[in-house]
C-alpha cells in the first residue's frame, strides 16, 4: 500500500490572481497539496496552478501559486463565502499552453500541446487534483488536493546509432491536443516531435511526456545520412496510459546473433509497473560513400549543343510570364564554350532516368551577377508522374546575387527513395519581366552515380 505524501507551502503572499478581484472581501483559505494514488513523490515543481469555479456565479477563477520561500507549510486563497469546485495542476505555468476564459466552465477550460515549427512538443509533468469546497463566515475549513498524473511517459532507447545519422527526430502519432481540467482528453489527435537525444557509445536514451493516446498510437523515426533524409515506417505501441511508463527498444542495422539484454527500468515517482513494447528491428540503408563514376546523365550539361541564342538541346523551358527566356551564351561561361542565360519568370529543366536506392552525385554551378534576379534550384525525384520526398535536393529559399559561378549542391551525393526511376533538374528564376540580358546564367550541371 502505497502512503500519499503530504507538500506543504507556505505562500500566502506569493497568489496571484486574473485582474478582475473578487468583489467581496475574502478570507484566507489553507489549501494542501499531497500526491495521489500510484504516485511516489511529487516532482519538483516551482508553483501550482488553481482554478476555482464558482458554483453560484458560474465562472472560474485562475491562481498562480508561485513558490517565494522554503519554510511553512501551506498556501492560501483568498475567496469569499460561497461553494466552490477547485482544479489543482502543476507544470502549466506557461500560458500558450493554457485555453483559459473567467466565463468558461472547468469542462471549457483546457491544457494543450504546444505547436512547433514541425509538429507539436511533448507536455511537461502534468499533475491534476480536483475538490469540492465550501467556504463559511467564522468557519474555516482546510482544502486538499489529491494530485494525480495526467500524462504517459515514453521512453525510446535507440541501439546501433551510426556515427555519420544526424537529425534523428522521434514522432510519435494520435497523441490528444487537449486536455481539459475535468481529465478529460479531446478526440482531435495530432503528432508530437522530438530530437532524440545524442548518442553515447551508439545508445540513444530519449523519453517524452505525452498524453495518454486514444486508440491506435505509432513511433516513427526521421533523419539524416549525410545530406540524404530518411522517414522509416510507423511502428505501433502497445500502449501509452497515465502515470505509466511505456518503453521500447530500436534496434537499428541488422540484429546479429543471440539474445539482447533486457532493460530493467524504475522510476522514481512513477507507477513501478513499466509497459515493455516489443523490439523493434530497423534496417537503414548505409550512408552514400565514394564518388560518381564519371558518366554524366544529363544531356548537354555545359550547353554546348543547341542553336546560337536558342534553348540548349535536352532542355525544356517551363511556362510562365510572355517575358520569359533560355538562351545559350557565350560569356560568362565556367566549362567550355558556352551557358544557358535563364530570363523573366520560368523555369529550365531535364528529366533524367535514374535507379530507386541508389546514390548520385550532384554537380550545378549558377552565377547571378545582379541583385534583381530572384532564384533557386528546385529538384524533384519522382515515380513516373508522382513526386517523391525531395527535401534535400532543393531549397525552399530565394537566392539572389552571387559572386561568380557557385555549385549549388557542392559536389554532395543523395540517395534516391526507393521508387524512384525519374529525377527532374530544375532551376527557377522569378524576375517578373526581361531586363536587358540580366539574368541568371548556369553552366557544368552533373548528376553521375556513385557505385
Amino acid at each position: 500500500m502505497k502512503w500519499g505524501i503530504v507538500i506543504f507551502v507556505w505562500i500566502a503572499w506569493g497568489c496571484q490572481h486574473e485582474p478582475e478581484p473578487w468583489t467581496e472581501e475574502g478570507r484566507g483559505t489553507p489549501v494542501f497539496v499531497r500526491a495521489g494514488n500510484g504516485i511516489n513523490q511529487l516532482p519538483p515543481v516551482t508553483g501550482y496552478q488553481v482554478f476555482v469555479y464558482d458554483e453560484k456565479t458560474r465562472e472560474t477563477g485562475f491562481y498562480e501559486c508561485n513558490l517565494v520561500g522554503t519554510s511553512g507549510d501551506r498556501f492560501n486563497l483568498e475567496l469569499p463565502s460561497g461553494t466552490y469546485t477547485g482544479f489543482c495542476m502543476v507544470n502549466v505555468e506557461d500560458k500558450a499552453v493554457r485555453e483559459y476564459s473567467k466565463t468558461k466552465t472547468p469542462g471549457q477550460i483546457f491544457i494543450r500541446l504546444k505547436q512547433a515549427e514541425e509538429g507539436y512538443c511533448e507536455t511537461k509533468d502534468y499533475l491534476l487534483g480536483q475538490t469540492d469546497f465550501t467556504i463559511q463566515e467564522d468557519k474555516q475549513e482546510e482544502v486538499v488536493f489529491d494530485l494525480e498524473r495526467k500524462v504517459a511517459r515514453l521512453r525510446v532507447i535507440i541501439e546501433n546509432v551510426p556515427p555519420e545519422m544526424n537529425d534523428l527526430m522521434l514522432h510519435v502519432t494520435s497523441i490528444p491536443e487537449k486536455m481539459n481540467l475535468l481529465g478529460e482528453y479531446t478526440e482531435n489527435v495530432q503528432t508530437v516531435v522530438k530530437r532524440a537525444e545524442r548518442a553515447q557509445e551508439g545508445v540513444s536514451t530519449t523519453s517524452l511526456f505525452l498524453f495518454p493516446a486514444r486508440g491506435n498510437c505509432g513511433l516513427s523515426f526521421s533523419y539524416k545520412m549525410g545530406a540524404t533524409s530518411y522517414t522509416t515506417s510507423v511502428h505501433e505501441l502497445s500502449a501509452l496510459l497515465a502515470n505509466r511508463i511505456t518503453e521500447i527498444r530500436v534496434v537499428l542495422g541488422r540484429p546479429g546473433e543471440g539474445d539482447f539484454a533486457d532493460f530493467q527500468v524504475n522510476i522514481k515517482g512513477w507507477d513501478e509497473n513499466v509497459i515493455s513494447d516489443k523490439d523493434w528491428y530497423i534496417d537503414i540503408p548505409a550512408a552514400c560513400k565514394g564518388k560518381g563514376n564519371g558518366v554524366n546523365l544529363v544531356r548537354n550539361g555545359s550547353f554546348e549543343e543547341g542553336k546560337w541564342e536558342g534553348l540548349p538541346l535536352g532542355w525544356n523551358l517551363g511556362t510562365g510570364g510572355a517575358d520569359r527566356q533560355a538562351i545559350r551564351v557565350g560569356s560568362p561561361v565556367l566549362e567550355g564554350k558556352k551557358a544557358v542565360c535563364l530570363e523573366g519568370k520560368t523555369y529550365l529543366y531535364q528529366d533524367i532516368p535514374v535507379r530507386g536506392d541508389a546514390c548520385y552525385q550532384f554537380q550545378l554551378y549558377a552565377n547571378s551577377p545582379s541583385e534583381e534576379v530572384k532564384w533557386r534550384w528546385w529538384c524533384t525525384w519522382m515515380s513516373g508522374t508522382t513526386n517523391l520526398p525531395s527535401e534535400d535536393i532543393r531549397t525552399s529559399e530565394y537566392h539572389y546575387q552571387t559572386q561568380g559561378y557557385m555549385d549549388v549542391f557542392r559536389n554532395q551525393i543523395f540517395r534516391s527513395p526507393a521508387t524512384a526511376n525519374k529525377l527532374r533538374l530544375e532551376v527557377r528564376t522569378y524576375t517578373p519581366t526581361l531586363m536587358s540580358g540580366i539574368g541568371l546564367y548556369v553552366d557544368a550541371v552533373r548528376v553521375e552515380l556513385v557505385e
